[in-house]
């Protein structure tokens, strides 16, 4: 959670957690959520048995974080990114189609947990990024 993630060295010396948490790390890097949501729906009883589910659970986010920062990066930096091309981006990661609500539900998690920087535009539907450091690694407490 707190943006340090294990290397794939690291995770080929131990097989069982490369098992086990290899495809949550892939998909941190990638922001890859279809890959994240397959994973967690196959590997749920065994999170639940490790106690480590719902830290995993909370870790989508970080999945959604690494996806936006890429279509930022698609986008040249602009501070500015429509809700639609957000849409496009999730629904490709995703492998679904999903409603215009849950795409600005999505943007506004991760402004309010702070893995971006900005504010939601309903009147030109777009987000509206901050300049400097719109995705700042979020302090943990």
């Amino acid at each position: 959670m707190r943006g340090v993630l294990p290397s794939s060295d690291l995770l080929i010396l131990y097989p069982e957690l490369d098992h086990l948490y290899g495809d949550f790390v892939r998909s941190i890097k990638e922001g890859n959520l279809f890959l994240f949501d397959y994973s967690f729906t196959k590997l749920q009883k065994q999170l639940i048995q490790s106690g480590t589910w719902l830290t995993v659970e909370k870790s989508r986010n970080l999945v959604l974080r690494s996806l936006f920062k890429k279509i930022w990066l698609i986008m040249d930096k602009s501070s500015r990114i429509p809700f639609q091309t957000i849409q496009k981006g999730l629904e490709f990661s995703a492998n679904q189609v999903l409603e215009m609500d849950q795409v600005e539900c999505f943007l506004a998690c991760q402004i309010d947990f702070g893995y971006m920087k900005g504010y939601l535009s309903h009147e030109k539907a777009t987000v509206v990024l901050s300049k400097e450091n719109p995705f700042p690694l979020k302090k943990s407490n």
